[in-house]
This record gives structure tokens, sequence and C-alpha cells, in this order.
């Protein structure tokens, strides 16, 4: 047996993104796990994004510190954005088999409506750029135009050979450029009326991208690292070998940001900057913002894309599980890592690191006792919140599940169905054989009573914490498993589930609505159940399963939920690798906020509680000066969040919002309102 001590100052700090109109928020990555193909910016602290699968769209007024999010349609895919001015954005969507649509917000994302039906199919609207005005983009071998802001549009054919365009780049109102396949770039001078070909050749591949700083100096990007640069508006090109390949970059001036590299004399040098830059975007002449795919982040440049700070967070990259000890304190589990939260979340400590074998698995008992395992037989132990680690090694096992109940461990082999059992914490260890057959699943409700279920239908209960098991049945196969309690327990499969009342002596079979694909199964209640899977549907059921209602309808589509994790019936996590989405209010809309009067505020301000004091519930009222991010968290003495209220985007306006206390106890508890340019903190008192 060995002994680990370790020390870490390692922090890792998440930001919230709101959203307004969904129960479940995207934890992790911050603000989105989904590709960001477009930004756009009006100056260094406004801006907008827009995402592929999932349809989502950003909007920060705070330099990113911040995103509210929107999602206007389901089921769309956004290419291209514009933020016209501090209120107006518009954004592109990209459809293989319905008409693609550009549609606008003049409220800062609060609404959205469809300004224009292309009519167009297989197309993507790749750029949309704009001169005082006139709203320039392309879809497919037309240019799409708006002379009033966004109000009308017309769509003219190109009048030169291409079959899909790419980027379009105008310097004035007049003067524009674009590029496509067969590689060809062209010219305006007439507002996109007539277009002249001013380069097109037939070897040099795959030019998407162009940028331009003046009439006359430019440059366009092919994807095999090949670049032309012009002087003279076109009439003569050079080419760059092994420059930056074609990405979504900008210039301002003679500084350019695109994928990789960054460039202070407009092309002449260039200089590596950041890795797999994508999105990237000028918010002045000196800050820049670029979307990294490689970690799903944000980063921020004040000097020109020299220097890059990242300004969102993949804290909890790959994670495989996620356990709640107590409101406050959070375990993260990754192949070869474990965080600790003491604040509910808001930022984790790297507890553990290892990189000579795979953890797979973990459990906490209390907030101080734990234990992980995964590849070859290795198990750690801790008993102080992770600040040291006892190691044992079984032999070469795969333990694929584990039970923590006060000094007991259970580990399930994946080879069999054989299980370790432990007393004493890990000192030492009861091989017991159930099966040869290969392991699956295992959930223990209390220190006793536990169930097995293999790879071959074979489900097995203890009653005497895993030294006994009987066989209970052999023909019901299953994903994942949960337990409410010794009786009640569901067995999830992709279509059907089977549900028992009894401890597992009798079981029935519902299925699931056609459109189902369940990966995992959770109790929050007696009754209570959620459930998803693929493409990241949430679906909860009060009444045992009998009936299913959908919390968000393909909401995260590119993200497949296996796992969730509840510290009650409200707060809890959904987990699929790295994508993490989190509820405070059990996935449902938040209704609790009522406002209470539309006049417009003239500034931000937190009303003291009333009553004060007051016997477990109190109304707090506040101010919004003006759309945006909202918080308001309750805090005991100790400084330890205990509530979260209201997390969510709100227009100006006055509102009121209920905190019930009835499950804590007398004292002293803390109130704070933030927003993105306010915080103001006060006092409330709890008597029973």
């Amino acid at each position: 047996m060995k002994k680990f001590t370790l020390f870490f100052v390692l922090v890792f700090f998440i930001s919230m993104v709101s959203y307004g109109q969904s129960g479940w928020q995207w934890f992790n990555p911050y603000p989105t796990g989904q590709t960001i193909t477009s930004m756009s910016f009006t100056n260094a602290n406004t801006g907008m994004a827009v995402t592929d699968y999932g349809g989502t769209i950003l909007w920060t007024t705070n330099g990113g510190n911040n995103w509210t999010s929107f999602k206007p349609f389901n089921n769309i895919l956004y290419s291209s954005c514009l933020l016209l001015n501090e209120n107006t954005g518009f954004a592109g969507e990209v459809s293989d088999y319905s008409p693609v649509h550009i549609i606008r917000t003049t409220n800062k994302g609060e609404n959205w409506e469809v300004v224009l039906n292309t009519g167009l199919y297989n197309i993507e609207i790749s750029s949309i750029v704009h001169w005082e005005n006139n709203i320039y983009t392309s879809g497919g071998n037309k240019l799409i135009k708006s002379t009033n802001g966004g109000e009308n549009w017309t769509m003219n054919s190109l009048d030169i050979y291409s079959t899909d365009f790419g980027l379009v780049k105008f310097i004035n109102e007049n003067t524009g450029f674009i590029c496509g396949n067969p590689n060809v770039v062209a010219k305006t001078t007439n507002g996109g009326i007539n277009w002249l070909s001013i380069f097109q050749d037939s070897v040099l591949y795959g030019f998407w991208s162009a940028l331009f700083k003046d009439e006359n100096t430019g440059f366009v990007f092919s994807y095999l690292r090949n670049s032309l640069r012009t002087t003279n508006g076109g009439l003569n090109w050079v080419l760059f070998l092994a420059q930056p390949e074609s990405g979504a970059g900008d210039c301002n001036g003679n500084n350019i940001v695109i994928k990789d590299y960054y460039s202070t004399n407009f092309g002449l040098t260039w200089t590596y900057s950041i890795n797999d830059g994508y999105a990237q975007k000028f918010a002045d002449s000196n800050t820049c913002y670029s979307y990294r795919n490689d970690d799903q982040t944000i980063w921020k440049s004040t000097n020109k894309g020299v220097n890059w700070l990242k300004i969102s967070n993949n804290t909890l990259v790959n994670t495989r599980d996620l356990t709640y000890c107590s409101r406050n304190i959070i375990y993260s589990l990754t192949s070869n890592t474990i965080l600790k939260s003491t604040n509910s979340g808001y930022n984790f400590v790297q507890k553990l690191y290892n990189n000579q074998y795979y953890f797979h698995v973990f459990e906490f008992t209390d907030s101080l006792k734990g234990a992980v395992t995964g590849s070859d037989g290795w198990v750690l132990t801790t008993t102080n919140g992770g600040n040291n680690w006892v190691s044992s090694k079984i032999g070469n096992y795969n333990f694929i599940k584990i039970s923590v109940k006060d000094d007991k461990i259970v580990l399930l082999d994946s080879a069999t169905t054989n299980v370790y059992v432990s007393t004493n914490f890990g000192n030492t260890w009861n091989l017991v054989n159930i099966s040869s057959e290969p392991g699956r699943l295992m959930k223990f409700v209390n220190y006793n009573v536990g169930y097995i279920l293999n790879y071959n239908k074979k489900l097995y209960k203890t009653t005497n914490g895993g030294f006994n098991w009987i066989l209970l049945t052999s023909t019901i196969s299953a994903y994942d498993l949960d337990f409410y309690n010794e009786n009640t327990g569901i067995l999830n499969g992709i279509t059907k589930y089977n549900r028992t009342f009894d401890g597992g002596l009798s079981w029935d079979t519902l299925l699931y609505p056609t459109y189902f694909n369940s990966m995992c199964i959770k109790y929050t209640g007696l009754s209570t159940l959620y459930t998803s899977g693929v493409g990241g549907r949430i679906f909860k059921s009060t009444n045992s399963g009998l009936n299913w209602i959908e919390q968000n309808a393909y909401p995260f589509i590119n993200m497949q939920i296996y796992k969730f994790a509840f510290f009650d019936s409200l707060n809890g996590f959904a987990i699929g690798g790295g994508n993490i989405l989190r509820t405070y209010t059990g996935g449902e809309i938040n209704v609790g906020v009522k406002e209470i009067n539309t006049l417009l505020p003239d500034k931000f301000y937190l009303h003291q509680n009333y009553p004060n004091p007051f016997n477990n519930s109190s109304n707090i009222t506040f101010e919004i000066k003006k759309f945006g991010y909202a918080k308001i968290m309750v805090y005991d003495v100790l400084g330890r969040e205990i509530r979260t209220l209201v997390n969510e985007s709100l227009k100006p306006g006055t509102y009121e919002i209920t905190f019930d206390g009835s499950e804590f106890p007398s004292g002293v508890y803390f109130y704070r309102l933030t927003t993105g340019e306010f915080s103001e903190t006060k006092k409330m008192l709890m008597v029973k």
C-alpha cells in the first residue's frame, strides 16, 4: 500500500451562461459546447456569436465575461452573423434540406424574426458584412443585399462562373470582393450589380476567404495554405506558400488574425499566435476575439492578436462523472484527474492527477471520504477531501462500477460479474464470485442492499452488503439502472424500460415514445424520473414513468447525455463527456421571477427583503436598468451558497422573487444581485 500526499494550487474558474428560455444551462464548456461558427462585435464589449448544431445565439455586453444565450428556433444551424449596432443583429443559416433564412433581432437578442427566406436549398449564408446601412452576404451563387438595414432584401445571380461563393468583403458602398469555387476571386465597383473575375486558377485550390484593407490591398486564402496578395485591386497577384490556411479571420488596418497566425504588416510576415483559431473578429483597432476549435473556448486579445487571454472555460473537459456531497461540495472525475469545488461548482481545484492508468468511476460517501478506481486493478481512497490519497492494487482487474457506503467499498469487474468487497475502506479486500459472465451495471441503495446486471441480462441482488447474491431475473437488458429505495427501481433501455416496486421480485415493461433514444435514468423523488441520451434531449416524468414531458426540444443536438447527478429535486447536472448541463429548477422554466412594474428604472437596485425578520419565506424586489444577465444568490453566514433564486436574462423592469428558507435553520443570511455591471449584497434574518 502506498500513500500519496498531493498539493495543488491549480484553480479552475467557471462562469455561467444565462438562458432566458430554458431550465437547463450550459455549464461546461462555457459559454457553449456547440461549435461557434461566426462572431461579430460593435465595440470591445458588445458582441454576438452563433453556433452550428443546436442553433444557439450568444450575446455579450461586457467583453465576453458573461454571455446570454438565445435559441430562437429549434434544429437550426447558423453559419454567420453580423452585429449592426448594440441592439440589432443578424444570423444566417446553413441547410441541406430546407430553404435557408436570415433572421434579425432589434432588442439585443430577446426576440428574433425571419427577414429573408431565400428559397434556396443546400447552401449556407457564408458571411454577412455591412458598409454603413448596406448589408451584403452571399448564398450559393447569389449576392444578397439590403440597402435599408435589413428591412428589404434583393438576390442577384453573380455574373461570373462559380457554383458556390464563400466570404464576401466590402471596402465601401460600391467596392467589394468575393471568392469561391472553382478558385475564383471577383470584384465589384458598383455595389454588387456587376462582377469582374480578377483571378481564376485550376491548380490552386479552395480559395474560401478574402481580407481587404482598402480597394487595392488584399489577401485570399486557400485550404492548402496557399495565399494570394494584391496591391493593385486584383490586377496582379503574388503567391505566398505555407501561410495561414483559409479560415474565418479578420483584418483591421494592417493587422490580420486568421486561423493560427497574426500579421502586423498585412501579410508580409506571419507569426504563430493561437492554436486552431476560428471565427476571429476584430472589435476595434486593438481588440479581437477568437474561438478555438480544439478545446471549445473563446480567447481575447487586446494587442492586435499578439497575445491572447482565455475568457471562457472548458475546465471539466472529458468529464466522466460529477457527484454532489453537499450543496457546495462537488467532485468531478476525468480519465486521469479528480477536481473539487467547495462553492457549488463556480471554481474547481485539482485534487488528484495520474498518468499511469485510467480512472473509470468514483464515489464519495461524504464530503471527505471517497474512492476512485479504473484500469489495472488500482484503487485510491481519501479520508480528507482529496488532500491525501492511499492506493492499493487488486491484480489487473478492470473495475467499471464502484459503491462507497461508510467504510464499505464494492467494486465490479468488467470481465466477470464478480465483486471485491472491503469493509475497512480499502485496507483489505474480499473476492465474491457471482458469475463468469461480463459485468455491466451496479447500484447500491444503502449499506446492505445492492443490485448488479450483467451483459447476459442476469440481475442479481444482495441484502448483506455484497457478500451474498441471489439471481432475480435473466430476461432484462438495460443501459442504466437506478433505485430510489430498496423496493422502487428501474432498468433503462434505449426504447423500453422495466420498473419494480417490490425490490426486484417482479418487473413490468413500458415502451418509450418512438423518438426516444434513452441512455441513462435517474430518480430524484419517489415518482420523479429523468432520462436522456442521443441528441441531448431531456425528459422528465412525475408519475414513475407512465408519462414523459420533454423539457427541451433539440436543445443540445450534438451532445449525448449518459449520466445525471442531482443534489436534490431542483439542483443537478446532465453529463455527456466534457459537455455538461446544469439546472437550478429541476429542468423547469423558471416562473418564480415576477415582473411587478414595467416602468424603466434609471439604475440597478436591490431592495431590502420583506418581511424581515421572516419565518420561512420572504420577498426580494430588484430593479434592472437594461437588458442582460442577472443572478441572485443566497448565502449562509459562512459565505456558502445555499440557493440560486435568479439566473437568467431579464429585460428592464422591476421584479420580485420569493426566497423559501423552510429547509434551512434560523439565522443570518445574505443575498446578492449581480449583473454585468452591478453587484450589491444585503442581509436578512430568518427566525422560526
